[in-house]
């Protein structure tokens, strides 16, 4: 499926500012900040900071985007492909960087296996210095 029949699939109006973020998210190695996203498109697209939010908010509610606020307080932004990673966000400049295997799978497990629940879904957040950050 092409973006602009996701964008109509989810009663969303096809813009150009729409679909400059979308095809962003789609390709970004990770979450994103408003500001990365802002940042990353032509002002002629999109001129404030202010729009960017309100198409991220948009394409989140639609549930094209995933939101997540992390413990440093700032909300990041994903393409929702239908998986789903963890990510470990420094403290010091912001920067994160994708978990390659959930460290849940086990724990969930045991869970399922201790109180017959059917796990549906959790949340999981590292936080730490990263390489860069360390080394100054």
């Amino acid at each position: 499926m092409n973006l602009e029949e996701t964008l109509r699939d989810h009663h969303l109006k096809v813009t150009k500012g729409r679909l400059q973020v979308l095809k962003l998210m789609e390709e970004a190695e990770g979450p994103m900040k408003a500001d990365e996203v802002y940042d990353s498109i032509p002002r002629s697209i999109c001129s404030s900071l202010s729009t960017v939010y309100r198409i991220l908010n948009q394409l989140s509610e639609k549930g094209i985007l995933k939101s997540t606020m992390y413990q440093n307080g700032i909300m990041y932004y994903s393409y929702n492909n239908g998986q789903h990673r963890h990510y470990i966000v420094c403290s010091e400049c912001g920067r994160v960087a994708a978990l390659e295997n959930c460290p849940m799978d086990a724990i969930d497990n045991y869970i399922r296996k201790d109180t017959g629940f059917d796990i549906t879904g959790h949340v999981f957040e590292l936080t730490g210095i990263c390489p860069n950050c360390k080394h100054k």
